[in-house]
Parts: structure tokens; C-alpha cells; sequence
């Protein structure tokens, strides 16, 4: 299951470490959940209309705006409480960079993390067959990661309990496992990764000891969305 079928091309911007700027794209996105947020999250929300009918009614002048403010309403968009002084933190700042990245940037990580969780059931498989399936699911700059890069810089991250990978989990391990970093860091934030991405992929709870956590922030500053000149 590639995660490109599941998280849509939405972003309000760059990357950037300005704590001010970065508080006007997450309210930006926070404002907008129906161009930004997962479809999965909008179930209730839509009225009965078609997903695409109800993101389009969303992004008329007329009632776009009252639209998106009952869905924000219904969410709980209110309850997340930022502060610039916050977000000045450099953990902070990375992974506010990664909730308003590209859909494809967030992807690209995930598909790093994913790599990195699943590392030995990647090294496991021998036949060219399986090999090709999970370059097909990581791409091929994440499975290098994970037959390279992995096992000198990011073993103790590595999943132990999974000796197999499956295909059909797609992106769901990195996922989870973003999830609770991010939310080890601010609860806030936390949520407005998972409104960006399918429930399932946030629904496994994943728990990181101190050592994973830095090698996470390693991975993060690494590989992450904010890693490189920044995206549009």
C-alpha cells in the first residue's frame, strides 16, 4: 500500500526556522483542514457529500471559510495551543517543518523511517522478488538507507520484533513510529501530524526509549523535509 494513495499533495509552504513564520503555516493549515487534513478525518464532517464534492465547496469564497471553520470546530482544531517561544526550540521548529511539508517530502521521510524501523526484515529478504516489492513500496533512496546507512547510524532504532516485511503495511511503521516522537516532543503537534495522515497509520502506539529518541532527531535533521533547501 504506497502512502501516495493516502496523503494528499497539500502544503502551505517551505521549510523554514523562523518561529513566527512557522506559526503563520500552521495556522494556515490549521484554518484549512479540508485542503490539508486526511480524508479519513472528514468522514463525519462531509454532510453526506463525496469527499471531492465537499473539498470543493470548501475552496469556494462563499462558504469555504464556514465550511472549514465547522470542520476545525468538529476536529478540535482549537484545542492546539502553540507558542512562538516554543517553537523557537530547534526539535520543536524541525517538526513543525515536517507537519506543513509537501505531502511528497512528508512521504520521502517517511518512506526513511520506514527503512530505518524495518531494517533487518529489509536485510532478511534473499529472493529478488521480495527485494524488488519492498524497493517498490520504499523507493530506492529509503532502501538504500536501509541496507547502508542503517546498520552503522540507526541500528538501535531498528524494530527488532518484525523478522518480515509486509507490503501491505506500506508506510505504517514509519509512520507510527514519526507519530510518537513527535508527540514525546508536543502533544500539539502530534495531532496535527496525525490529521495529515490515514488513522491507521497513527493508530499503533510506538514506544521510543532516550536512545531511539536521539537517533530519531538525528534522523529527522537528516533526512526530514527541513534537511535540505526546502520545498514548495
Amino acid at each position: 500500500m504506497n502512502a501516495q494513495a493516502h496523503i494528499k499533495q497539500r502544503s502551505p509552504g517551505m521549510a523554514t526556522t523562523q518561529p513566527l513564520l512557522l506559526m503563520v503555516k500552521i495556522a494556515e493549515l490549521l484554518a484549512n483542514p479540508a485542503r490539508f487534513f486526511h480524508p479519513d478525518h472528514m468522514s463525519t464532517a462531509t454532510g453526506g457529500l463525496a469527499q471531492e464534492q465537499f473539498a470543493a465547496f470548501c475552496q469556494t469564497q462563499t462558504i469555504g471559510k464556514r465550511l472549514n471553520a465547522a470542520l476545525a470546530c468538529e476536529l478540535g482544531v482549537s484545542a492546539i495551543d502553540l507558542q512562538p517561544a516554543a517553537i523557537a526550540s530547534p526539535d520543536v521548529a524541525q517538526i513543525c517543518n515536517l507537519v506543513i511539508a509537501p505531502d511528497s517530502a512528508i512521504e520521502a521521510f517517511l518512506s526513511q523511517v520506514t527503512a530505518v524501523r524495518l531494517q533487518q526484515a529489509i536485510r532478511n529478504c534473499v529472493l529478488k522478488a521480495d527485494r524488488e516489492q519492498v524497493r517498490g513500496v520504499l523507493g530506492d533512496a529509503a532502501y538504500n538507507t536501509a541496507l547502508r546507512e542503517a546498520p552503522f547510524f540507526f541500528a538501535d532504532l531498528a524494530d527488532a520484533s518484525v523478522a518480515h516485511f509486509d507490503a501491505s503495511g506500506g508506510l505504517g511503521a514509519g509512520a507510527a513510529t514519526t507519530h510518537s516522537y513527535v508527540a514525546s516532543i508536543d502533544k500539539g503537534l502530534a495531532q496535527i501530524f496525525a490529521w495529515r495522515m490515514p488513522k491507521s497509520f497513527t493508530e499503533t502506539e510506538v514506544s521510543l526509549d532516550d536512545t531511539q529518541l536521539r537517533l530519531f532527531a538525528r534522523l529527522l535533521a537528516s533526512k526530514g523535509p527541513q534537511a535540505g533547501k526546502g520545498r514548495a
